[in-house]
Protein backbone atom coordinates (compact mmCIF):
# COMPACT_ATOMS: atom_id res chain seq x y z
CA UNK A 1 0.00 0.00 0.00
CA UNK A 2 1.30 3.53 -0.64
CA UNK A 3 1.71 5.96 2.09
CA UNK A 4 0.90 9.01 -0.17
CA UNK A 5 -1.74 9.04 -2.86
CA UNK A 6 -1.16 11.43 -5.43
CA UNK A 7 -3.91 13.59 -5.90
CA UNK A 8 -2.17 17.44 -7.34
CA UNK A 9 -4.27 17.26 -10.00
CA UNK A 10 -7.58 17.08 -8.04
CA UNK A 11 -6.22 19.45 -5.21
CA UNK A 12 -5.61 21.99 -7.58
CA UNK A 13 -8.80 21.65 -9.64
CA UNK A 14 -10.33 21.49 -6.14
CA UNK A 15 -8.98 24.95 -5.81
CA UNK A 16 -9.99 26.39 -9.05
CA UNK A 17 -13.20 25.29 -8.33
CA UNK A 18 -13.31 27.21 -4.58
CA UNK A 19 -12.27 30.75 -6.17
CA UNK A 20 -14.71 29.97 -8.96
CA UNK A 21 -17.61 29.82 -6.43
CA UNK A 22 -15.94 32.69 -4.21
CA UNK A 23 -16.55 34.93 -7.25
CA UNK A 24 -19.78 33.75 -8.20
CA UNK A 25 -23.46 35.15 -7.86
CA UNK A 26 -25.73 32.83 -6.13
CA UNK A 27 -28.89 35.34 -5.64
CA UNK A 28 -30.46 33.71 -8.58
CA UNK A 29 -29.35 30.15 -8.24
CA UNK A 30 -31.00 27.23 -7.65
CA UNK A 31 -28.60 26.20 -4.59
CA UNK A 32 -26.61 27.93 -2.25
CA UNK A 33 -22.60 28.55 -2.70
CA UNK A 34 -22.44 26.46 0.56
CA UNK A 35 -24.14 23.81 -1.46
CA UNK A 36 -21.32 23.94 -4.11
CA UNK A 37 -18.48 23.83 -1.40
CA UNK A 38 -20.09 20.33 0.50
CA UNK A 39 -21.48 18.91 -2.83
CA UNK A 40 -17.54 18.88 -4.29
CA UNK A 41 -15.93 18.09 -1.44
CA UNK A 42 -17.83 15.10 -0.15
CA UNK A 43 -18.60 13.90 -3.61
CA UNK A 44 -14.83 13.98 -4.94
CA UNK A 45 -14.07 12.29 -1.26
CA UNK A 46 -16.60 9.28 -1.35
CA UNK A 47 -16.00 8.12 -4.94
CA UNK A 48 -12.27 7.40 -3.93
CA UNK A 49 -12.47 4.44 -1.93
CA UNK A 50 -15.66 3.17 -4.51
CA UNK A 51 -13.33 3.88 -7.55
CA UNK A 52 -10.76 1.80 -6.27
CA UNK A 53 -13.02 -1.00 -5.45
CA UNK A 54 -14.23 -1.42 -8.72
CA UNK A 55 -10.54 -0.88 -10.10
CA UNK A 56 -10.82 2.36 -11.29
CA UNK A 57 -8.23 5.46 -10.67
CA UNK A 58 -9.09 7.07 -8.04
CA UNK A 59 -7.80 10.65 -8.94
CA UNK A 60 -9.59 10.56 -12.39
CA UNK A 61 -12.85 9.62 -10.53
CA UNK A 62 -12.29 12.27 -8.20
CA UNK A 63 -11.77 14.95 -10.51
CA UNK A 64 -14.88 14.21 -12.22
CA UNK A 65 -17.47 14.30 -9.53
CA UNK A 66 -15.01 17.84 -8.71
CA UNK A 67 -16.55 18.67 -11.72
CA UNK A 68 -19.43 16.88 -12.60
CA UNK A 69 -21.88 20.02 -11.57
CA UNK A 70 -19.35 22.60 -13.67
CA UNK A 71 -22.45 23.88 -15.67
CA UNK A 72 -24.79 24.14 -12.11
CA UNK A 73 -22.13 26.56 -11.12
CA UNK A 74 -22.12 28.40 -14.02
CA UNK A 75 -25.80 29.32 -14.93
CA UNK A 76 -27.23 28.78 -11.28
CA UNK A 77 -29.88 26.26 -12.97
CA UNK A 78 -30.15 23.12 -12.51
CA UNK A 79 -32.41 22.44 -15.72
CA UNK A 80 -29.80 21.14 -18.49
CA UNK A 81 -26.89 21.69 -16.22
CA UNK A 82 -25.35 18.44 -17.37
CA UNK A 83 -25.41 19.16 -20.79
CA UNK A 84 -24.18 22.76 -19.90
CA UNK A 85 -21.58 21.80 -18.27
CA UNK A 86 -20.02 19.15 -20.47
CA UNK A 87 -19.96 21.87 -23.33
CA UNK A 88 -18.44 24.10 -20.96
CA UNK A 89 -16.35 21.74 -19.27
CA UNK A 90 -13.05 21.83 -21.78
CA UNK A 91 -12.29 25.44 -21.24
CA UNK A 92 -11.97 24.33 -17.87
CA UNK A 93 -9.24 21.63 -18.47
CA UNK A 94 -7.74 23.81 -20.99
CA UNK A 95 -7.48 26.63 -18.33
CA UNK A 96 -5.75 24.47 -15.69
CA UNK A 97 -3.54 22.34 -18.39
CA UNK A 98 -2.14 25.67 -19.55
CA UNK A 99 -1.66 27.06 -16.27
CA UNK A 100 -0.75 24.46 -14.05
CA UNK A 101 -0.61 21.27 -16.27
CA UNK A 102 3.36 21.58 -16.82
CA UNK A 103 3.74 21.37 -13.30
CA UNK A 104 1.50 19.00 -11.80
CA UNK A 105 0.31 16.93 -14.61
CA UNK A 106 -1.87 17.51 -17.64
CA UNK A 107 -5.70 16.13 -18.14
CA UNK A 108 -5.12 14.27 -21.00
CA UNK A 109 -7.65 13.82 -23.69
CA UNK A 110 -8.64 10.50 -22.98
CA UNK A 111 -9.29 11.43 -19.67
CA UNK A 112 -11.21 14.39 -20.70
CA UNK A 113 -13.42 12.23 -22.93
CA UNK A 114 -14.33 10.42 -19.62
CA UNK A 115 -14.69 13.41 -17.75
CA UNK A 116 -16.64 15.20 -20.43
CA UNK A 117 -19.32 12.30 -20.71
CA UNK A 118 -19.72 11.64 -17.51
CA UNK A 119 -20.62 15.25 -16.41
CA UNK A 120 -23.07 14.96 -19.25
CA UNK A 121 -24.67 11.64 -18.31
CA UNK A 122 -24.82 12.08 -14.68
CA UNK A 123 -28.06 13.13 -13.99
CA UNK A 124 -29.57 10.50 -16.29
CA UNK A 125 -29.99 8.23 -12.80
CA UNK A 126 -32.59 5.90 -14.17
CA UNK A 127 -30.10 4.71 -17.32
CA UNK A 128 -27.15 2.27 -17.29
CA UNK A 129 -24.67 3.76 -19.63
CA UNK A 130 -22.01 1.07 -18.85
CA UNK A 131 -19.21 3.34 -19.02
CA UNK A 132 -17.73 2.67 -15.37
CA UNK A 133 -16.85 6.12 -14.65
CA UNK A 134 -20.20 7.45 -15.56
CA UNK A 135 -22.04 5.02 -13.35
CA UNK A 136 -19.82 5.36 -10.43
CA UNK A 137 -20.51 9.24 -10.41
CA UNK A 138 -24.15 8.32 -10.69
CA UNK A 139 -23.96 6.34 -7.35
CA UNK A 140 -22.12 8.49 -5.45
CA UNK A 141 -23.47 11.65 -6.79
CA UNK A 142 -26.79 10.14 -5.71
CA UNK A 143 -24.97 8.91 -2.10
CA UNK A 144 -24.20 12.25 -1.47
CA UNK A 145 -27.44 13.95 -1.54
CA UNK A 146 -28.80 10.88 0.65
CA UNK A 147 -26.21 11.47 3.39
CA UNK A 148 -26.64 15.06 3.15
CA UNK A 149 -30.61 14.69 3.99
CA UNK A 150 -31.92 15.21 0.58
CA UNK A 151 -35.14 13.40 -0.55
CA UNK A 152 -33.81 10.49 -2.02
CA UNK A 153 -35.83 8.47 -4.23
CA UNK A 154 -36.33 5.88 -6.76
CA UNK A 155 -33.21 5.86 -9.02
CA UNK A 156 -31.42 7.81 -6.65
CA UNK A 157 -31.79 5.80 -3.95
CA UNK A 158 -31.19 2.86 -5.63
CA UNK A 159 -27.71 4.30 -6.61
CA UNK A 160 -26.67 5.24 -2.87
CA UNK A 161 -27.47 1.79 -2.05
CA UNK A 162 -25.06 0.15 -4.40
CA UNK A 163 -22.26 2.06 -2.29
CA UNK A 164 -23.90 1.58 0.77
CA UNK A 165 -24.06 -2.37 0.13
CA UNK A 166 -21.23 -2.50 -1.32
CA UNK A 167 -19.04 -3.81 1.94
CA UNK A 168 -22.02 -6.55 2.09
CA UNK A 169 -21.26 -8.18 -1.30
CA UNK A 170 -25.17 -6.65 -2.61
CA UNK A 171 -25.22 -4.63 -5.40
CA UNK A 172 -27.89 -3.07 -7.35
CA UNK A 173 -27.67 -2.48 -10.96
CA UNK A 174 -30.05 0.34 -13.14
Amino acid sequence: MTTRLDFRRLNKILSMLITQIEQSDFSTADVSKEWHYMHIMSCSQLIKPEAGERGLSMELAAITAALHDYGLLLTGKKENHAKTGAALIGGFIDSYNTIFGGKRGIITSEERATITYAVLHHSEKEINSGEPYTELLKDVDSLDRYLHGILTEGAYLKRAANILHTSQGKRNTV
